[in-house]
């Protein structure tokens, strides 16, 4: 049954999420192509619209990935879902694997559009695709540096991004549409995101200091300190990295989605 519901997870949004990809490509393409080829005054523009659409990408993917997951669980469709001979936490847990596996991609074609735009910058400035990407190279020698917990860490943390991004969409889609808020139709599903947002940004800034913190002004050595004070008033050169920010990130996208699952299993409301 599982392997059937992923099915159809793919075949109803398989064309709009190639759609999407093509598009980003195609106008990351262009505008680098301008980038490249305008006047200075022009170039830097299309750069900048280079950049913008790659870093705007995978959110957007996340944002319409779990649109459709409301959709398909609470609009008229989500009728044939919930009549569906399986269990919601079973059903939910497909769609929100789906929804994490393509939000995943999304982030590792972004790497290329991202690393296309970088390049279509550095023309803006006299700096050659050959000499950006010698950069780039360099920053990724000195990451292969770092110590080999930290590199970990690293890949755990890109690993959850996708999880972190769908949460908030997810938490908001069912406890928004549980009976208590459900009269107001999407609008509950609007407030119960923003005031997620609320609380994740208020407890992600206690975390900040709350955690310890990477020092990174000697790379590739890196040190652990605690000091609230000196992530306070750090200046702008400073290289600190708060690790309390990274470990509220994977709590929030577990414990959001674990509550979106019982939401969804256990009060699940159809209008």
């Amino acid at each position: 049954m599982n392997a059937t519901l992923f099915k159809h997870e793919i075949l109803r949004t398989w064309r709009w999420l190639a759609l999407l990809a093509l598009a980003a490509v195609l106008v990351v393409g262009a505008a680098v192509l301008m980038a490249a080829t305008l006047p200075t005054f022009l170039s830097s523009t299309f750069a900048v619209i280079a950049i913008v659409v790659a870093a705007v990408y995978p959110f957007a993917v996340q944002l319409l990935i779990s649109l459709d997951f409301y959709r398909s669980s609470y609009s008229k469709t989500g009728y044939f879902t919930a009549a569906i001979p399986e269990k919601g936490s079973t059903i939910f847990g497909v769609k929100a694997l789906y929804a994490y596996l393509v939000s995943l991609l999304a982030i590792v074609l972004d790497l290329g559009l991202l690393l296309l735009a970088a390049i279509g910058f550095g023309m803006t400035v006299g700096t050659g695709p050959a000499e950006t990407m010698r950069t780039i190279s360099a920053g990724l020698d000195v990451f292969w540096q770092l110590p080999a917990w930290l590199v970990v860490a690293f890949f755990v943390i890109v690993a959850f991004l996708p999880l972190v991004g769908i949460t908030p969409f997810f938490f908001a889609a069912t406890v928004g549409s549980e009976s208590w808020i459900n009269r107001n139709g999407f609008g509950g599903v609007v407030l119960v995101w923003f005031l997620f947002y609320v609380a994740n940004q208020i407890l992600g800034v206690a975390a900040v200091f709350l955690a310890p913190a990477l020092d990174l002004n000697h790379l590739p050595e890196v040190s652990l300190m605690f000091d609230p004070v000196a992530l306070a008033t750090a200046g702008n050169d400073a290289q600190y990295l708060p690790l309390g920010i990274f470990a509220w990130m994977l709590l929030i996208g577990v414990v959001g989605m674990w509550w979106a699952k019982v939401s969804y299993s256990r009060k699940l409301e159809l209008r």
